[in-house]
This record gives structure tokens, sequence and C-alpha cells, in this order.
């Protein structure tokens, strides 16, 4: 047969077919599955994002604000991240998913999350951390192919939001091929005294705001990047807040404790695909961590973003109309029961015995509870299940601690940007009269006693804190013959023996040995007056380990100076105190 015959014959054939198929291949073209890009960032509420600034400066959440679908109603089921975050990754509430705090806790393995939906439709899946409290020991990690927290590495803090979302990045220019559900947490507003510099190269002050600055500043950074790469319009976008920040938080009410709006309200930004039909960019209607969750499923199985739209919409007629607030941070540390809020649009309830009761349209600041016989019986027809909340209790497990918060929270309202300056005036002896005296409050103030070689007043607290007597007499050599069999402080005996043999050949083993011992002491001491200085957000223990130990008290002896040189050496820090 001619060449050129089988030729037309097979264009013919093809296009009998391409005819039978109704000409509509293009039409009947699959949808094409959006990347989710998750933001999630911590102390940053709702006035910290709210679209209102009218700045000449543009930065991330300016971008958000033009281009973005805003939620001015939406809460956080619980100021706990850990726990808000668990509502979210599962659209459940935290009797269902029994992420209750910042602890050591886990999803239950029946709960199907939003990271294994959407590994189940063939999605990459990763989890970048900046830091605690969002660590994959809380069990927040179920789903994720890759969930990455090492802040820990070259000994830093946190992981800064730079790098977060240049490995957000990353990921999804190394998958052009895959659609990626990706998540990301920016822990850099918990660190108000660490230094940031603008893109030009300014030197910022240390403060919530002047982080909450590198975050937009960096957020504008990583748009422009998406769309550069051409993938901002194919893209769902969500950013939002975790919860409030210390410095915000209300007078008499630790910030952890406070269910208030300026500690719950948080922004919410979500960036549709391009060619979305919206209404409008705000949305007004009340919106909780949970619905959020369930949105964000909607993401992952719609067809089409208008899918997610019509999602949306069902929420102006929501029947419910209440979100419930709760906050365990009392019962994970003190062993006192929960805190419990409800809201609606026109109010915010406690509902306790004694129940308090605001109106949110008129009092915005929520500071003049109304009494119940003011408030509707309609508007607390949803109430009747919560209405024998038990009262704070009077006996504080740990009350040395809490006293020290309450102390510590007075000092930020006052804007001190010392916080033991009343504690312990540089120099002065003794802990000032204006501060409640307890074991708690005097271990900080010698730790700061200490960084200041205040050694009188050491020497007042050890007899106020007394050490175990048998390590006692090895400190101060209060008897000739030193029994070492009894002293059970595994780091002062270390000492001790890397002393004996201090500046031999034989003693480099006991010198290292002493030196990793001593590092990961102080670095664990650190992370507690961190934690302190967030009153209490991370799970890292600091009942047992404020205060000056043995090994720090004789190592600041001026005789053991050839010690604490060779420490030095090693870039070991002599002290742990609060960050200023």
């Amino acid at each position: 047969m001619n060449v050129s015959v089988t030729k037309s014959l097979y264009k013919s054939l093809f296009l009998g077919i391409f005819l039978l198929s109704g000409c509509s291949w293009w039409q009947d073209k699959p949808y094409t599955q959006s990347h989710v890009i998750l933001i999630t960032v911590e102390s940053l509420n709702f006035e910290m994002a709210s679209c209102l600034d009218d700045t000449e400066d543009s930065d991330g959440f300016d971008d958000l604000c033009r281009e973005a679908l805003r939620f001015t109603h939406f809460y956080t089921t619980n100021p706990m991240s850990q726990s808000g975050l668990a509502s979210l990754f599962t659209g459940r509430d935290a009797d269902e998913h029994k992420i209750y705090t910042n602890g050591n806790q886990g999803i239950p393995s029946s709960l199907f999350t939003l990271a294994e939906k959407a590994l189940a439709k063939g999605h990459r899946t990763a989890f970048f951390s900046g830091g605690p409290p969002i660590l994959a020991k809380s069990g927040l990690q179920q789903g994720f192919e890759d969930f990455d927290d090492d802040f820990r590495r070259e000994s830093r803090l946190y992981i800064p939001v730079r790098e977060i979302l240049d490995k957000t990045f990353n990921l999804l220019v190394d998958s052009p091929h895959d659609t990626v559900f990706v998540g990301s947490f920016i822990a850099d507003l918990q660190y108000s005294f660490v230094g940031t510099f603008s893109d030009d190269g300014t030197e910022r002050e240390k403060s919530v705001q002047a982080q909450k600055n590198e975050v937009g500043e960096s957020l504008k950074w990583f748009f422009t990047q998406l769309k550069k790469k051409k993938l901002w319009d194919n893209s769902y976008v969500v950013v939002l807040g975790l919860n409030g920040d210390a410095s915000n938080s209300r007078k008499n009410v630790l910030w952890h404790e406070n269910l208030f709006r300026e500690n719950t309200n948080v922004p919410l930004f979500i960036k549709m695909p391009k060619g979305t039909k919206l209404e409008s960019l705000s949305f007004d209607s009340l919106v909780s961590m949970k619905d959020l969750g369930l949105l964000m499923q909607t993401m992952i199985d719609a067809k089409s973003s208008q899918d997610v739209v019509d999602y949306i919409s069902q929420w102006k007629d929501h029947a419910q109309q209440f979100i419930e607030t709760r906050s365990d941070w009392r019962t994970w540390w003190f062993d006192l029961p929960m805190n419990i809020a409800v809201r609606s649009y026109d109010y915010l309830i406690f509902p306790q015995k004694q129940m308090r009761i605001y109106h949110t349209l008129v009092d915005k600041g929520e500071n003049s509870p109304l009494s119940p016989n003011q408030v509707g019986k309609e508007n607390l027809r949803w109430l009747q299940f919560k209405n024998t909340t038990p009262e704070r209790d009077d006996e504080i497990v740990h009350a040395d601690l809490y006293t020290f918060l309450e102390f510590l929270h007075s000092e930020r309202m006052a804007r001190n940007t010392d916080v033991l300056r009343n504690l312990h005036p540089q120099g002065a002896p003794a802990v000032s009269k204006n501060v409640p005296l307890s074991t708690f409050s005097l271990k900080v103030a010698a730790d700061k006693a200490l960084s200041l070689k205040d050694f009188e007043y050491l020497e007042k607290f050890t007899e106020l804190v007394p050490f175990s007597p048998p390590c006692d007499r090895l400190l101060y050599g209060k008897q000739k013959k030193r029994d070492h069999r009894n002293c059970k402080d595994t780091l002062f005996m270390d000492l001790l023996d890397w002393e004996k043999v201090f500046g031999k050949d034989e003693g480099v083993f006991l010198e290292k040995s002493f030196v990793r011992h001593f590092r990961t002491h102080m670095q664990s001491k650190q992370m507690a007056y961190l934690n302190l200085f967030l009153e209490l957000n991370w799970d890292v223990n600091v009942t047992n380990i404020i205060g000056p130990s043995l090994s720090e008290l004789y190592l600041n002896q001026p005789s053991k100076a050839p010690l604490r040189k060779k420490l030095e050496e090693y870039r070991v820090p002599l002290y742990a105190t609060f960050p200023q």
C-alpha cells in the first residue's frame, strides 16, 4: 500500500474517533488539584493583622488584606497551640481529639487527620515547625511524611520565619508534578528579646511588634517567590494566628487562662486559587478552629475551588452560632479546674456557678460584666449543659510557682523591661518587700544574684533554702573528711571528680564528661527560664531546675577561676536567668 494512502487512512480513522467523542476532550479534562499551604503563627492576635492599618509600607499581611478572604470573627477553640491545631487537623473538639494542652499527648489513631486525608489523595505532605510548643512528640505529626522540628541544631532557640518559609517554598518547587499539602508553624513572636533586621539591613527594636514586622516581611518575600514560580495562582494559602501574646494579656488574668477576645480572636486569611468568584473579601460570621479544619478537608476533596466557596457560604446560616473555648492550662500545671467560655455574636459568657456575662457589641473590651437578668433567656438556651462548671479551687499545687507567675504577669503589665528588677535590685541582698516571699521567688532571685556575683545574698539564700547536708558539706568543706558516698547530686560529683585530675593528661575524659553534663544542665535551665518568661507555654519543667545548683555555686567561687576559664573555652554558659 502506498505510504501516503496509509497516512491518509490513519488521519481519517483518528478524525472519526475524535468526532464520535463529541469533540469535548478539552472540556472533560480532570480538575487539577490545588496546593494547600498552611501557615500558623504563635502569639498573633486579630488586632495585629486586622487590615485596619493604613501604612505606606507593604508587607505580607497587607498582600493578604488585598487578595485573600479575611475572617473577622475567627476564634481558636483553645489558646494552647497544640490543642487548637489538633482541632484544625481533625475537625473535632478537644474531648474527641484528646489534646488539651501543650504537653506530651497524642491524637487517637482512630481519628483521620487532615494530613492523612491529603496523603490518601496522593498529595505530598510535610510540616515545618519553628520550635516549641509545636513538636513531633505532640502527636500532631500523624499523616505527615516529614515533620521537621529540629530547632536544637546549632543550639538555636528557634528556627526563624524566613528559614521556615524557605523550606516550604523549596518543597513546592521540588514537587513540580505533585500536589502538596504543607503546613508550617512560626514561633518568632515568642522571642521579643531577640533582635531582627529588615531586608534593607536596619536593626529593629526588640519587641513583639518588631517580630511581627519580621514575619510580615518574610511573608511578602514568600508570596513574591510563589508568584515568580507561578505557584501562587494554583494554591490555597491559609494564614492564621493561634493565640494572643503575653504583652497583650489582661490584668490579674494569667496569659494562658485568658479566654477573652484579645487572646482568642485571631486572624484568618484564605487566599483562593485564581478564578474563584467571591462576593466579598470579608467574612463576618462566627467561625472556630474546628470549622476551619472541616473547611480544609473540603479543600482537599473539592472538585473545584467554587465548592470551597459554597461550603463557606453555609456558615452564614450556621445553626449553632456559638463557639465554646476552653483552656486546660491550670489543670496541666496546677491541678485546677479548666476554664470554659462560650461566645455568641452578642455575648461572651463564663458559665460557672457565679456566671459572668459580657455584651461584646457594646463592651468591645469585655471589661464590664452584666448580671444574668440583663440577658434574655433565648440567648442562654445553649448554656444549660455547661452551667455546672466547678469554681476555681483555692488549693493550688505548686502554689509558690503560681504566686511567682502572678508577680511576673504584673511586671509585664507594668511594662518593666527587667522583670527581676523588683525581685532582686542590683546589689541588694534581699527580696523586695513588694514581692510575695516564696521558695520559688527566692530561687529565681538567687540565680540573678549569682550572675551579679552577689555572694552576700547567696549566703542568705543557702540558709533559707538549704541543700541536702552531705552535698552541702562537700560544697563548703564543713568537715575535714568529706563523705562523697551520700551526696546524690551526680552533676556535682562529676565536677569534683574532674577537679581532682584538673590539668592532668588522664583528666581529659572526666573533663569532657563534665562539660557535656554541665552544658546539658545549663541548656535545660535556660529553656526553663524561657518557659517562665512565656508563663509556662511549653512542656518544659521549671520546678526542680530553677535556682543555683551546687555545681554553679562551686564554680563561681573566686578560687575556682581556672575551672571557669576552661568552661569558657568550651563556650559553656555559667549563668541562666530571664531573657532581657
